[in-house]
Protein backbone atom coordinates (compact mmCIF):
# COMPACT_ATOMS: atom_id res chain seq x y z
CA UNK A 1 0.00 0.00 0.00
CA UNK A 2 1.40 3.17 -0.80
CA UNK A 3 2.14 5.81 1.85
CA UNK A 4 -0.33 8.28 0.84
CA UNK A 5 -3.33 5.93 1.34
CA UNK A 6 -2.69 5.84 4.64
CA UNK A 7 -3.63 9.47 5.78
CA UNK A 8 -7.07 9.40 5.04
CA UNK A 9 -7.58 6.60 7.61
CA UNK A 10 -4.91 8.78 10.23
CA UNK A 11 -7.50 11.70 9.61
CA UNK A 12 -10.91 9.61 10.32
CA UNK A 13 -9.51 8.24 13.47
CA UNK A 14 -8.51 11.71 14.57
CA UNK A 15 -12.05 12.85 13.76
CA UNK A 16 -13.69 9.91 15.65
CA UNK A 17 -10.90 10.46 18.92
CA UNK A 18 -11.59 14.03 19.40
CA UNK A 19 -14.73 14.41 20.81
CA UNK A 20 -13.88 11.52 24.01
CA UNK A 21 -10.08 13.71 24.10
CA UNK A 22 -12.34 16.80 24.59
CA UNK A 23 -14.36 14.99 27.24
CA UNK A 24 -11.56 13.59 29.45
CA UNK A 25 -9.59 16.99 29.86
CA UNK A 26 -12.77 18.87 30.31
CA UNK A 27 -14.15 16.22 32.80
CA UNK A 28 -10.76 16.26 34.71
CA UNK A 29 -10.99 20.28 35.09
CA UNK A 30 -14.15 19.98 36.04
CA UNK A 31 -13.22 17.50 39.08
CA UNK A 32 -10.76 19.66 40.30
CA UNK A 33 -12.56 22.23 40.72
CA UNK A 34 -15.26 20.72 42.54
CA UNK A 35 -15.16 21.47 46.27
CA UNK A 36 -14.25 18.58 48.86
CA UNK A 37 -15.69 16.78 51.58
CA UNK A 38 -14.93 17.95 54.97
CA UNK A 39 -12.10 15.55 56.29
CA UNK A 40 -14.09 15.87 59.53
CA UNK A 41 -16.90 13.49 58.37
CA UNK A 42 -14.51 10.69 58.72
CA UNK A 43 -13.51 10.64 54.54
CA UNK A 44 -17.15 10.35 53.87
CA UNK A 45 -19.77 12.57 51.38
CA UNK A 46 -23.43 12.36 52.23
CA UNK A 47 -25.78 12.98 49.20
CA UNK A 48 -27.97 15.78 49.01
CA UNK A 49 -24.59 17.87 50.96
CA UNK A 50 -24.64 21.52 49.80
CA UNK A 51 -21.27 22.36 50.12
CA UNK A 52 -19.89 26.20 50.32
CA UNK A 53 -16.62 26.02 51.77
CA UNK A 54 -15.06 29.55 51.96
CA UNK A 55 -11.65 30.56 51.07
CA UNK A 56 -10.08 30.91 54.82
CA UNK A 57 -11.40 28.04 56.09
CA UNK A 58 -7.95 26.48 57.78
CA UNK A 59 -7.83 30.12 59.08
CA UNK A 60 -11.88 30.12 60.89
CA UNK A 61 -10.90 26.39 61.78
CA UNK A 62 -7.71 27.43 63.48
CA UNK A 63 -9.82 30.41 65.10
CA UNK A 64 -12.29 27.85 65.73
CA UNK A 65 -10.41 25.41 67.72
CA UNK A 66 -8.50 28.28 69.97
CA UNK A 67 -11.27 30.08 70.91
CA UNK A 68 -12.98 26.36 71.95
CA UNK A 69 -9.48 25.37 73.88
CA UNK A 70 -10.05 29.04 75.36
CA UNK A 71 -13.62 27.80 76.61
CA UNK A 72 -12.02 24.26 77.97
CA UNK A 73 -9.82 26.55 80.25
CA UNK A 74 -12.15 28.71 81.51
CA UNK A 75 -14.71 25.80 82.12
CA UNK A 76 -11.80 24.40 84.21
CA UNK A 77 -11.21 27.32 85.83
CA UNK A 78 -14.72 27.53 86.81
CA UNK A 79 -15.86 30.21 84.70
CA UNK A 80 -18.57 29.31 83.09
CA UNK A 81 -19.75 32.52 81.55
CA UNK A 82 -16.33 32.69 80.24
CA UNK A 83 -16.36 29.38 78.82
CA UNK A 84 -20.39 29.75 77.42
CA UNK A 85 -19.20 33.00 75.30
CA UNK A 86 -16.10 31.58 73.50
CA UNK A 87 -17.84 28.13 72.95
CA UNK A 88 -20.73 30.68 71.16
CA UNK A 89 -17.95 32.45 69.38
CA UNK A 90 -16.03 28.78 68.60
CA UNK A 91 -19.42 27.92 67.09
CA UNK A 92 -19.92 30.18 64.83
CA UNK A 93 -15.95 30.18 63.50
CA UNK A 94 -17.32 26.52 63.15
CA UNK A 95 -20.00 27.03 61.35
CA UNK A 96 -18.33 29.59 58.81
CA UNK A 97 -15.81 27.57 58.28
CA UNK A 98 -17.95 24.37 57.34
CA UNK A 99 -20.36 26.78 55.02
CA UNK A 100 -23.17 26.72 57.32
CA UNK A 101 -23.06 22.88 58.03
CA UNK A 102 -23.60 21.76 61.55
CA UNK A 103 -23.12 18.34 60.17
CA UNK A 104 -19.16 18.00 61.70
CA UNK A 105 -17.73 16.24 64.71
CA UNK A 106 -16.21 19.56 66.00
CA UNK A 107 -19.32 21.29 65.80
CA UNK A 108 -21.13 18.44 67.80
CA UNK A 109 -18.34 18.40 70.22
CA UNK A 110 -18.76 22.21 70.58
CA UNK A 111 -22.40 21.76 71.69
CA UNK A 112 -21.55 19.09 74.14
CA UNK A 113 -19.35 21.43 75.90
CA UNK A 114 -22.05 23.96 76.21
CA UNK A 115 -23.92 21.71 77.39
CA UNK A 116 -21.67 20.78 80.68
CA UNK A 117 -21.41 24.67 81.18
CA UNK A 118 -24.89 24.90 81.35
CA UNK A 119 -25.15 22.24 83.93
CA UNK A 120 -23.05 23.59 85.73
CA UNK A 121 -24.85 27.09 85.49
CA UNK A 122 -28.17 24.78 86.60
CA UNK A 123 -29.44 25.87 83.66
CA UNK A 124 -31.20 22.30 82.83
CA UNK A 125 -33.29 23.60 79.70
CA UNK A 126 -30.55 25.29 77.86
CA UNK A 127 -28.17 22.04 78.48
CA UNK A 128 -30.85 19.53 77.36
CA UNK A 129 -31.31 21.38 74.28
CA UNK A 130 -27.13 21.41 73.82
CA UNK A 131 -26.77 17.92 74.51
CA UNK A 132 -29.85 16.91 71.87
CA UNK A 133 -28.02 19.11 69.40
CA UNK A 134 -25.28 16.97 69.82
CA UNK A 135 -26.81 13.99 69.71
CA UNK A 136 -28.57 14.66 66.30
CA UNK A 137 -25.14 15.49 64.95
CA UNK A 138 -23.96 12.46 66.11
CA UNK A 139 -25.97 10.12 64.58
CA UNK A 140 -25.64 12.06 60.65
CA UNK A 141 -21.61 12.02 61.14
CA UNK A 142 -21.46 8.91 63.02
CA UNK A 143 -24.46 6.65 62.88
CA UNK A 144 -25.87 5.00 65.85
CA UNK A 145 -23.23 3.13 66.61
CA UNK A 146 -20.10 5.13 67.95
CA UNK A 147 -18.89 6.25 71.28
CA UNK A 148 -19.57 9.55 70.51
CA UNK A 149 -23.07 8.99 69.78
CA UNK A 150 -23.89 6.96 73.06
CA UNK A 151 -21.91 9.50 75.05
CA UNK A 152 -24.57 11.95 73.66
CA UNK A 153 -27.19 9.36 74.52
CA UNK A 154 -26.13 9.90 78.08
CA UNK A 155 -25.59 13.09 78.47
CA UNK A 156 -29.67 13.84 77.30
CA UNK A 157 -30.29 11.19 79.65
CA UNK A 158 -28.50 12.79 82.71
CA UNK A 159 -30.30 15.73 82.24
CA UNK A 160 -33.77 14.17 82.30
CA UNK A 161 -32.66 12.47 85.56
CA UNK A 162 -32.23 15.73 87.43
CA UNK A 163 -35.41 17.01 85.62
CA UNK A 164 -36.54 14.81 87.01
CA UNK A 165 -38.02 12.88 83.88
CA UNK A 166 -37.12 9.47 84.96
CA UNK A 167 -38.91 7.62 82.07
CA UNK A 168 -36.86 9.48 79.33
CA UNK A 169 -33.44 9.02 81.21
CA UNK A 170 -34.42 5.44 81.77
CA UNK A 171 -34.90 4.85 77.82
CA UNK A 172 -31.48 7.31 76.97
CA UNK A 173 -29.54 5.53 79.25
CA UNK A 174 -30.37 1.92 77.91
CA UNK A 175 -29.60 3.77 74.41
CA UNK A 176 -26.18 4.50 75.20
CA UNK A 177 -25.83 0.89 77.21
CA UNK A 178 -26.75 -0.71 73.83
CA UNK A 179 -24.54 0.85 71.91
CA UNK A 180 -21.80 0.52 74.13
CA UNK A 181 -22.24 -3.02 74.67
CA UNK A 182 -22.05 -3.52 70.39
CA UNK A 183 -18.95 -1.57 69.88
CA UNK A 184 -17.35 -2.05 73.60
CA UNK A 185 -17.99 -5.49 74.50
CA UNK A 186 -19.98 -6.29 77.97
CA UNK A 187 -16.53 -6.07 79.95
CA UNK A 188 -15.26 -2.11 79.46
CA UNK A 189 -15.38 0.62 82.29
CA UNK A 190 -18.02 2.56 80.28
CA UNK A 191 -20.55 -0.50 80.40
CA UNK A 192 -20.14 -0.02 84.25
CA UNK A 193 -20.49 3.06 84.32
CA UNK A 194 -24.18 3.00 82.17
CA UNK A 195 -25.17 -0.05 85.10
CA UNK A 196 -24.71 2.83 87.43
CA UNK A 197 -26.78 5.23 85.25
CA UNK A 198 -29.52 3.08 85.01
CA UNK A 199 -29.54 2.09 88.93
CA UNK A 200 -29.53 5.62 89.87
CA UNK A 201 -32.89 6.33 88.07
CA UNK A 202 -34.79 2.90 89.65
CA UNK A 203 -33.20 4.50 93.17
CA UNK A 204 -34.84 7.48 92.11
CA UNK A 205 -37.99 5.66 91.55
CA UNK A 206 -37.95 3.68 94.69
CA UNK A 207 -37.15 0.41 92.57
CA UNK A 208 -34.15 -0.77 95.14
CA UNK A 209 -34.38 -4.20 93.50
CA UNK A 210 -33.72 -3.31 89.99
CA UNK A 211 -31.00 -1.02 91.64
CA UNK A 212 -29.30 -3.45 93.45
CA UNK A 213 -29.16 -5.56 90.54
CA UNK A 214 -28.14 -3.18 88.34
CA UNK A 215 -25.29 -1.98 90.88
CA UNK A 216 -23.95 -5.24 91.05
CA UNK A 217 -23.63 -5.72 87.52
CA UNK A 218 -21.62 -2.23 87.51
CA UNK A 219 -19.27 -3.81 90.39
CA UNK A 220 -18.52 -6.90 88.94
CA UNK A 221 -17.41 -5.50 85.76
CA UNK A 222 -15.57 -3.00 87.72
CA UNK A 223 -13.52 -5.73 89.70
CA UNK A 224 -12.85 -7.88 86.37
CA UNK A 225 -11.71 -4.10 84.88
CA UNK A 226 -10.19 -2.44 87.24
CA UNK A 227 -8.99 -4.71 89.59
CA UNK A 228 -10.32 -4.72 93.19
CA UNK A 229 -7.79 -1.72 94.38
CA UNK A 230 -9.39 1.24 92.48
CA UNK A 231 -11.82 4.19 93.25
CA UNK A 232 -14.47 3.44 91.18
CA UNK A 233 -14.80 -0.32 93.02
CA UNK A 234 -14.57 1.60 96.09
CA UNK A 235 -17.26 4.23 95.36
CA UNK A 236 -19.50 1.05 93.70
CA UNK A 237 -19.31 -0.70 97.11
CA UNK A 238 -19.89 2.34 98.66
CA UNK A 239 -23.02 2.76 96.60
CA UNK A 240 -24.29 -0.66 97.37
CA UNK A 241 -23.37 -0.75 100.96
CA UNK A 242 -26.00 2.64 101.45
CA UNK A 243 -28.36 0.94 99.18
CA UNK A 244 -28.35 -2.21 101.10
CA UNK A 245 -28.77 -0.38 104.54
CA UNK A 246 -31.73 1.45 103.27
CA UNK A 247 -33.05 -1.95 102.45
CA UNK A 248 -32.65 -3.30 105.99
CA UNK A 249 -29.66 -5.62 104.71
CA UNK A 250 -27.54 -4.86 107.81
CA UNK A 251 -25.25 -8.07 107.18
CA UNK A 252 -24.75 -7.02 103.18
CA UNK A 253 -24.34 -3.22 103.99
CA UNK A 254 -21.67 -3.84 106.41
CA UNK A 255 -19.53 -5.96 104.12
CA UNK A 256 -20.12 -3.92 101.21
CA UNK A 257 -18.45 -0.86 103.86
CA UNK A 258 -15.76 -2.55 104.81
CA UNK A 259 -14.87 -3.54 101.23
CA UNK A 260 -14.93 0.10 100.40
CA UNK A 261 -13.11 1.39 103.24
CA UNK A 262 -10.55 -1.70 102.91
CA UNK A 263 -9.91 0.18 99.39
CA UNK A 264 -10.14 3.92 100.38
CA UNK A 265 -7.55 3.35 103.06
CA UNK A 266 -5.22 1.31 100.79
CA UNK A 267 -5.91 3.95 98.23
CA UNK A 268 -6.51 7.42 100.24
CA UNK A 269 -4.80 6.51 103.73
CA UNK A 270 -6.75 5.73 106.88
CA UNK A 271 -7.37 9.61 108.18
CA UNK A 272 -8.90 11.10 104.79
CA UNK A 273 -12.30 11.94 104.97
CA UNK A 274 -13.69 9.05 102.35
CA UNK A 275 -12.34 6.52 105.09
CA UNK A 276 -13.15 7.88 107.98
CA UNK A 277 -17.07 8.70 106.24
CA UNK A 278 -17.00 4.55 105.97
CA UNK A 279 -16.12 4.05 108.92
CA UNK A 280 -18.96 6.17 110.31
CA UNK A 281 -21.17 4.17 108.28
CA UNK A 282 -19.64 0.78 109.74
CA UNK A 283 -20.39 1.97 113.27
CA UNK A 284 -23.97 2.82 112.27
CA UNK A 285 -24.43 -0.34 110.95
CA UNK A 286 -23.10 -2.25 114.19
CA UNK A 287 -25.64 -0.01 115.94
CA UNK A 288 -28.22 -0.85 114.29
CA UNK A 289 -27.61 -4.49 114.17
CA UNK A 290 -27.34 -4.27 117.88
CA UNK A 291 -30.78 -2.55 118.27
CA UNK A 292 -32.54 -5.57 116.01
CA UNK A 293 -30.96 -8.05 118.72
Amino acid sequence: MKAGTRRPRFWFWAFLLLPLLVYVVVSDAVAEDEPQCSANNDGQCRSGDSINIPDNQQQLLDQANSLHEAGLELATAGDNTGALEKYDDALANYLAAFGGSQDHAEVATTYTHMGQVLVAKVDHDGALSKYRQALIIRLTVFGKNHPDTADSYRNVGYVQNLMGDFQGALSKYNDALDVRLDVLGKNHPTIASSYNDIGSVFLATGNKEDALSTFQKALAIGLSVLGKNHADVGTAYHKLGSLLFGMQDFEGALFHYQEAQAIWESLLGPDHPTTTSCQGWIRGIHAAMSRRS
